[in-house]
């Protein structure tokens, strides 16, 4: 009665939840298009590149396989499938998993910005 605190079981049931995008079915299936939609734009690149450079035999699989670009699109289309099957099974992003999506998403801009800075010093 007066001396007794209220039950909160059900609130406890609540915060142990796996994500809580569980409980908002919409927001999970928009984070999985997205996440789709990045995974196909990038693996169709990915085969694009490879397709064009085994067509016209301008380089060896060694030499397109060493440039960054390739390796951390490659990482990310690794990640991203990891992450998918994630959302689909409903469990929660480990933070580990959270720290390495922003190391190659952060990567990828970097890369792509020193590679454009390289080719202005050399045509200039």
């Amino acid at each position: 009665m007066w001396g007794q605190a209220p039950d909160r079981s059900a609130e406890k049931a609540r915060s142990h939840q796996t994500d809580p995008r569980a409980s908002r079915p919409a927001a999970r299936a928009i984070t999985i298009a997205a996440r789709l939609a990045a995974l196909l734009t990038t693996g169709g690149a990915l085969i694009s590149r490879a397709d064009c450079v085994f067509a016209s035999h301008t380089c060896q699989a060694t030499n397109l396989l060493s440039y960054f670009t390739i390796q951390s699109n490659i990482a990310f289309v690794v990640l991203t499938s990891v992450l998918i099957a994630c959302s689909v099974l409903g469990l929660r992003e480990q933070k580990w998993l959270t720290r390495l999506r922003v190391i190659i998403t952060s990567y990828q801009p970097c890369c792509h910005s020193s590679r454009r800075l390289r080719c202005r010093r050399g045509s200039g």
